[in-house]
């Protein structure tokens, strides 16, 4: 009677420890999983630039894709208009295919640039420019420095 008793805590060991094992494995060869984002729409932007000589700054849209650059004047008002088009698609990662640990949305990426004199004062997002005051006129004002 004893044996039995020893035999079936061997065997519930056993099947413990292959249960434990075949988990672990499993949890291992998991790693991370990457979703992609669909692309944002085209859409197009207006800005109003505050400062003492807005003429001075331009708005360049580098979609990031290898395209070619477009550089739009801001008028002496300060206003200025600019057409942005599909940007690159970001993913998430996700660990195990359920944790996430990032999130790159395309309305994330840094593709409109403020430019004075030749030089990049300023890197925009959509995301930084949807997060902008607005005048009357729905223009997202940005002051320059």
């Amino acid at each position: 009677m004893d044996t039995n008793r020893h035999e079936f805590k061997v065997r519930v060991s056993w099947r413990g420890r292959a249960v434990t094992m075949a988990c672990t494995l499993l949890v291992l060869l998991c790693g991370c999983a990457y979703s992609l984002h669909p692309y944002n729409t085209p859409s197009v932007q207006s800005l109003k630039i505050v400062s003492n000589s807005p003429q001075r700054y331009s708005v360049r849209v580098n979609d990031k894709l290898g395209n070619e650059q477009k550089d739009y004047s801001v008028g002496s008002d300060g206003v200025v208009s600019f057409q942005v088009p599909s940007l690159p698609r970001g993913c998430a990662v996700r660990l195990f295919g359920v944790i996430k640990i990032a999130d790159h949305q395309p309305e994330d990426v840094k593709a409109i640039l403020l430019i004075k004199d030749q030089q990049t004062v300023r890197e925009l997002s959509l995301n930084d420019i949807s997060h902008l005051p607005a005048d009357s006129n729905g223009d997202r004002q940005l002051k320059a420095k």
